[in-house]
């Protein structure tokens, strides 16, 4: 009876491995965000410098620093690649102040129906703000231009992760392209005398 026993434990504990393994899902892959299709804005400047105001928490209820892109780390190669400097007196300074993702939780229905229902358990908040500076001798300010973008959006409680970071990564690219479409009209704007 033992030996049986022994048998059944043994086998049960290969099942329960197997099921763990099955449970595991691989991690999705992304594409990288680029800029490389976006004809550069040209600046009658002698250098541009990029620089970052925005500081991460690193706690709730900001998420920002858990993107496997930080949006600030996509802020930055979005204005390397979308300036370009073409000589002059002058300089140009980008500052990106704010980079920041807000995670709210979201209040439940507790009710019959709502134990029935999926229901949107988060919300995030993304934001993206940049300012382009034109700056002549001695770091006097000459003009600039400031550009902020905001996009929303929820997340079903039974979501995955694989799904939460595919939701990220569309909020990114929805940002992004808002961000560059306010920077080019405000741009035209304000630094006209110095675009080329």
């Amino acid at each position: 009876m033992r030996k049986y026993f022994n048998k059944f434990i043994g086998s049960f504990a290969v099942i329960i491995i197997l099921a763990g393994c099955e449970a595991t899902l691989p991690t999705m892959q992304q594409p990288e965000l680029t800029f490389s299709n976006l004809t550069p804005l040209r600046l009658n400047v002698k250098s541009i410098t990029v620089r970052q105001t925005y500081q991460p928490t690193y706690k709730s209820p900001y998420v920002d620093h858990l993107f496997k892109a930080p949006p600030a780390e996509i802020m930055t190669n979005w204005a390397k690649a979308r300036f370009q400097a073409i000589g002059g007196p002058d300089r140009a300074v980008i500052t990106i102040k704010n980079a920041s993702v807000k995670e709210t939780r979201l209040k439940q229905d507790k009710s019959f129906t709502g134990f029935f229902t999926k229901q949107q358990s988060k919300r995030y908040d993304m934001t993206a703000e940049v300012v382009v500076m034109i700056v002549g001798d001695g770091g006097v300010p000459k003009a600039s231009a400031t550009a902020k973008a905001m996009r929303t959006q929820t997340l079903r409680e039974d979501a995955s992760l694989n799904k939460r970071d595919q939701i990220w990564f569309a909020m990114e690219e929805r940002l992004m392209d808002d961000l560059n479409r306010e920077v080019e009209i405000n741009a035209k704007r304000y630094l006209g005398p110095w675009l080329r």
